[in-house]
């Protein structure tokens, strides 16, 4: 087959020839001139290194300040320039294209790539655009651990901000303050995102796209980052107060949304109550005095637009509860009657339930399931208020039981003996049975450790309290009143008289530790235990008998 290439072609292409093989030996000559320089370098480099620290150690002190002058010299020029360049000038215009076909011929591996991937020459000059086209640095020798680190302005705040409620329970809101109304709760962990801040409140979106309003301590914030968020634009205004005004005197504040819920205060009019709910034309308010309940929207003065945003009530208590109540204590006595003087019907269990008949004073006339029916202190009852309201009151009680027969005195021995010679105190003569009667009065009273009046008693408190009404000062202590400073001691259980103080040992801790009164017929009365509290019992129990230690009969 015949060539179809002219001369010419065979020529130039000869050249090519030619001039490519020049090209690679250029390349080779390059090649090797760059590898001896490179051995040469690294020679001379390490020798250098090694001896550079012998080198700085014999340098004057005053090379290295040189050296750090030529160091800044740089770094203050750079600034002026900038603080003194008001403008950057203009670009010149480019200069026109060089024709592809006029270029000279590259050398080999002498040729650098634009960000158009396009090879130049290494000298050719590149425009403004080109220069700016730098890519990353991808030299596998560059370490990223010698970058210095830089912290965050705490100006920049990222776009996308993320923190999770640190709080039981948020209330989301529709404004920046609790005068707002509350569009949902947001349990704790629930994250959200932030952009916005007011005051103290956050401006957030949550994962379902529900916006609101969030105190800043309900969220799991830095202090820098609070301070960076930037303000909220169109802040709502505060709404009106939910906050009504009662219209009628003497209206009922009652315990449900009905009248046929129980009246628990009288209110005055044209007083200013906070709204809690909302239910089928009753609201739930809660008065300045702190008293919360219901009354009807009839006697109600409210603003516009504050009854829709009241919150209607989830759920209503029942106007018919049942009336029961459950014991506190174990082995708590169910009496006869509404004071410790009634004799004991049995023990009650702990968490036993009650039926609540009646009511008088602090006892509750209650049933048990089996049928028994009794009293009960009423500390001693575990009721909500709402129930107790509802137990109706009652004073058709039995009569209180008559004190037990004085036993025959045994007859006295013809000499007394003398149990401890009386010293001290002073005062004449022996207490007598007023006392006795008074301590009556305080039967059925409450046990409070360190108590000394009526609102309650402990036994030494009690007994000071007693005497007290009559001019007497004991102190508060039993182991302290057996004292011949206060009284003369009683020799003999048989010698006793009412007024006379008995004294027991090992009640409660070593030593004399209760203290009662003796009120006649083989009686004491005392305060005993919180669940008995001030009660009259027998002296010959084998109980007191086995800790009686010894009496006293005080100084009038």
């Amino acid at each position: 087959m015949q060539s179809n290439k002219s001369s010419s072609d065979l020529i130039q292409a000869d050249h090519d020839l030619h001039d490519f093989q020049q090209r690679a030996v250029e390349h080779d000559h390059h090649q090797s001139i760059w590898l001896k320089a490179q051995t040469t370098l690294k020679t001379h480099g390490k020798h250098a290194v090694r001896t550079v620290p012998q080198r700085l150690s014999r340098m004057p002190r005053r090379y290295f300040l040189h050296m750090l002058v030529l160091m800044l010299l740089p770094v203050g020029l750079v600034v002026s320039r900038n603080a003194t360049v008001p403008a950057a000038k203009p670009q010149a215009a480019k200069a026109p294209a060089i024709a592809q076909a006029n270029l000279p011929r590259p050398v080999l591996g002498a040729t650098v790539m634009t960000k158009r991937d396009e090879p130049v020459l290494a000298n050719e000059e590149t425009t403004t655009d080109e220069q700016n086209g730098d890519g990353p640095i991808t030299d596998p020798e560059f370490d990223d651990s010698l970058v210095i680190p830089v912290t965050r302005p705490a100006d920049i705040v990222p776009s996308t901000l993320f923190v999770t409620i640190n709080a039981d329970i948020a209330n989301l809101r529709n404004g920046p303050g609790t005068e707002f109304d509350r569009l949902d709760k947001l349990n704790q962990g629930v994250e959200v995102e932030v952009f916005a801040r007011h005051n103290d409140w956050a401006q957030i979106r949550t994962a379902g796209g529900q916006e609101g309003w969030l105190a800043l301590d309900l969220l799991d914030f830095d202090e820098e980052t609070i301070a960076a968020l930037p303000a909220a634009q169109n802040v709502p205004a505060p709404p009106a107060a939910k906050v009504g005004t009662i219209t009628e005197d003497n209206l009922n504040l009652r315990d449900g949304p009905g009248k046929d819920y129980i009246s628990m205060v009288k209110l005055a009019g044209n007083q200013e109550v906070a709204l809690l709910a909302n239910y089928e034309g009753w609201f739930q308010i809660e008065t300045a005095e702190g008293n919360v309940g219901w009354v009807s929207q009839d006697f109600l003065a409210l603003q516009p637009g504050v009854a829709e945003r009241i919150t209607r009530a989830e759920s209503i208590p029942s106007s018919n509860p049942d009336i029961v109540g459950f014991v506190t204590d174990e082995g708590v006595n169910l009496r006869s009657g509404p004071s410790t003087k009634f004799e004991s019907l049995g023990k009650l269990s702990s968490g036993a339930q009650l039926g609540l008949l009646a009511r008088n004073g602090d006892w509750l006339q209650v049933e048990t399931a089996k049928g028994t029916k009794g009293w009960i202190s009423s500390d001693l009852v575990d009721a909500s208020s709402f129930v107790m309201r509802r137990v109706p009151y009652t004073d058709n009680i039995p009569a209180l039981p008559k004190p037990a027969a004085k036993p025959a005195a045994k007859p006295k021995p013809k000499a007394k003996p003398v149990a401890q010679p009386v010293a001290g105190g002073g005062g004449g003569g022996a207490a007598s049975g007023d006392v006795a009667g008074l301590a009556w009065n305080f039967v059925g009273s409450r046990y409070v450790w360190g108590g000394e009046s009526p609102s309650g008693f402990d036994c030494s408190g009690l007994m000071k309290y007693l005497y007290r009404q009559i001019g007497v000062s004991l102190p508060h202590s039993a182991r302290g009143q057996y004292s011949s400073a206060y009284g003369s001691f009683v020799g003999s259980m048989s010698d006793l008289q009412p007024g006379d103080l008995l004294f027991f040992v090992n009640t409660a801790g070593p030593g004399i530790t209760h203290v009662g009164i003796y009120v006649g017929g083989g009686t004491m009365i005392s305060a005993m235990t919180p669940a008995s509290g001030v009660g009259a019992v027998s002296i010959y129990s084998s109980y007191w008998l086995n800790h009686y230690y010894g009496a006293l009969r005080p100084y009038r």
